[in-house]
């Protein structure tokens, strides 16, 4: 075997077989009324569980929506919800209509409620029902990397992920109103992407572009009421449990030590890796900064065999609250499923990211939607924090996985403490 084919067949064993996550359905018995090609699609998708339709214009996709809600409504006895434009909501009706299924536009939960209590059923609601006016959509995106074998040009670059996320959210009626940009190791990054080499550098400058960090884009969705902006439902927080200086600290989000940071050849000697990285923190956030003078210490660092080559041991710190660089790369449902054995996801979420997001955009027993649940970590820090968090996921093993660890998270609500036990003894 060439070492093309080799390659080849390594690329080939990375595929990622997604495995059907519905369930069968004989199409003989779906609504006879339906064609053979609309109860072909219905029935596709309805045993892949997640699979997009891309029907062409009159063959009938309204119609094979309202077959599959229908199939999975009787096979679960839960209720469907079809989130739609609300001009389409007439020929949704017809179609209803004519196979016979019963539908209902609700316009809140209440309303589903009022549906609900008699029994499930199939329901419509407009988008902009569905997405709260006024509310927050925090994202998490990192520019992708394009590697030489894909753009076909022999170096690496990157796709502008976070700028086609932003078209996107603007395309459907959101506000970008804020970045968070969250500081990465560009020495781990390296270690896994092989762009930014120290080897390669010294060869051809011109090849080394930058470290990608991750951003946390804000959106916000405009209210119905635009003279105040306030959200339809705003979130409120006390002044007297929320107060002014809290605000302030929050705000900032930094916090600042005194004494003196020497930091010289002899210092470094005696400090271990984990008692340099505070020493150096502190330091890069009290004096002013010199690059030169950072460009020093890693060098003593060096010639004394402690500038690790698989992590960044001294990265630069920053003073404003639109950087994030303390956020805890550990804090991650993979440590969790590192100690299991289990299989561990390839785009961990931290939770200093999420619950900063939880708290500071929602109230408490607010509903939030993760579209991309991972290991679930967003309803997992929703059940902690207090919120109610749902979340959908492609990969069946991840969502398994995190359902466990949201119905540990729950008991553990559940279970009363020994103070608790002490209060009412």
């Amino acid at each position: 075997m060439t070492k093309q084919e080799q390659y080849y067949q390594f690329l080939k064993s990375k595929i990622l077989e997604v495995q059907p996550s519905g369930f069968q359905v004989d199409k003989d018995n779906i609504n006879p009324i339906a064609f053979p090609h609309q109860k072909d699609v219905a029935a596709w998708a309805i045993h892949g569980g997640c699979r997009a339709i891309f029907c062409s214009f009159g063959l009938g996709k309204t119609v094979i929506q309202l077959l599959i809600a229908d199939a999975i409504y009787k096979h679960t006895q839960k209720p469907f919800m079809i989130g739609l434009p609300l001009g389409v909501v007439g020929e949704f009706k017809e179609d209803a209509a004519m196979l016979g299924i019963e539908i209902h536009y609700v316009k809140d939960q209440s309303e589903i409620a009022l549906f609900h209590s008699n029994k499930p059923g199939i329901y419509l609601s407009n988008y902009e029902r569905i997405l709260q006016p006024g509310r927050i959509a925090c994202i998490h995106v990192k520019d992708r990397i394009v590697f030489s074998y894909q753009n076909g040009v022999g170096f690496t670059s990157l796709g502008d992920f976070m700028g086609e996320t932003r078209m996107h959210f603007e395309k459907h009626g959101f506000f970008l109103i804020g970045k968070h940009f969250i500081t990465t190791d560009v020495v781990r990054e390296n270690n896994q992407t092989y762009r930014l080499g120290w080897t390669e550098n010294s060869k051809d400058g011109t090849k080394m572009g930058a470290g990608s960090p991750e951003l946390l884009l804000v959106f916000r969705k405009p209210p119905t009421d635009q003279s105040n902006a306030y959200a339809d439902v705003p979130v409120t927080k006390s002044k007297h449990d929320y107060s002014r200086g809290r605000w302030q600290l929050d705000a900032h989000a930094f916090w600042k030590s005194s004494g003196e940071r020497l930091l010289n050849s002899e210092e470094l000697r005696k400090l271990n890796l984990s008692e340099l990285g505070k020493a150096w923190e502190a330091y890069d956030k009290e004096e002013v900064y010199n690059f030169e003078r950072h460009v020093e210490i890693c060098e003593n660092l060096d010639e004394l065999g402690k500038l690790p080559a698989d992590f960044m041991a001294l990265p630069p710190h920053s003073n404003t609250d639109a950087v994030w660089d303390d956020v805890n790369r550990m804090q991650t449902l993979n440590s969790s499923q590192a100690s299991r054995n289990q299989e561990k996801h390839v785009c961990p979420f931290q939770f200093d990211i999420v619950d900063r997001a939880l708290v500071r955009y929602s109230n408490k027993g607010d509903v939030v939607y993760d579209p991309f649940g991972g290991l679930m970590t967003v309803p997992f820090r929703c059940i902690t924090l207090g919120r109610y968090g749902i979340a959908t996921e492609l990969n069946g093993i991840s969502f398994k996985d995190g359902v466990r660890y949201c119905r540990e998270a729950a008991y553990k609500k559940t279970v009363p403490t020994l103070f608790e036990l002490e209060k009412t003894a």
